[in-house]
């Protein structure tokens, strides 16, 4: 299946440049043409790369609306092809920040990818991405494992063994930290330690130093940065971890 989204240059005027972007991704033509650049190129360094799917489609939103699957997910699923064509096998799909009512929502909307995936017959497994808010589901680890253990079982895993999975989580080193869930080597050990098995990807990221802990701002800066919140051994515990 080929999804094709017919190109719309966003109409009247915006607030900001953010808005402009936001309509950008509803309405804007994917571009094949980068997507065939990736793929010549790779061919001759050979990466394993992961996709994140573009900022502005989450997971938190009715799936049906007036009848018809929210865009977001169709926006989902057409990057998701994309990344099948392009050789990738995990996705990175932001669940948006959300309250526990929209609980349902998300599972209702991973439960109809997944059920697309297997329709397509796509080797595609999609990430669950711990948020940077302190204040919202979807923050901490056992969020995310409350969500992956509601999804339907028999499209949580590709085989009757359950050890070959379709989801799992992207932990995401800064955003423990502004969300407030550690500080120290011990308590990111802890996450590994506990939920390793189910973490497939990280995304290494420290804390410039404006950054509050437990404040929720998504700020990045580079892992060596001696000024950055989180110290080094963090990063050389997850590099030497056995999961």
């Amino acid at each position: 299946m080929q999804w094709k989204l017919e190109y719309k240059e966003p109409k009247g005027t915006y607030k900001n440049e953010q808005m402009k972007k936001y309509m950008m991704v509803q309405n804007g033509e994917p571009n094949y043409q980068e997507d065939d650049n990736i793929i010549q190129g790779n061919r001759k360094i050979g990466l394993k790369m992961i996709l994140h799917t573009s900022m502005g489609i989450y997971l938190n939103d009715p799936l049906w609306n007036n009848g018809k699957r929210h865009w977001k997910i169709n926006r989902i699923l057409e990057e998701i092809y994309r990344t099948d064509k392009i050789g990738i096998k995990w996705v990175v799909i932001h669940i948006g920040t959300a309250a526990d009512k929209n609980r349902s929502d998300m599972i209702d909307n991973i439960n109809e990818i997944l059920k697309e995936l297997v329709q397509q017959q796509l080797e595609i497994g999609i990430l669950l991405k711990n948020l940077a808010s302190n204040n919202c589901y979807g923050a901490t680890i056992p969020d995310l494992m409350d969500i992956v253990n509601s999804i339907d079982q028999q499209l949580r895993f590709k085989n009757k063994e359950k050890s070959k999975k379709r989801i799992g989580i992207c932990f995401d080193t800064q955003h423990y930290y502004v969300a407030g869930g550690g500080k120290r080597i011990n308590e990111y050990r802890n996450i590994y330690n506990k939920y390793g098995h189910e973490i497939i990807v990280t995304h290494v990221n420290n804390s410039p130093p404006e950054v509050i802990f437990g404040k929720g701002m998504d700020k990045h800066a580079h892992i060596m940065d001696p000024a950055a919140k989180i110290p080094i051994e963090v990063y050389q515990m997850i590099a030497g971890h056995k999961e």
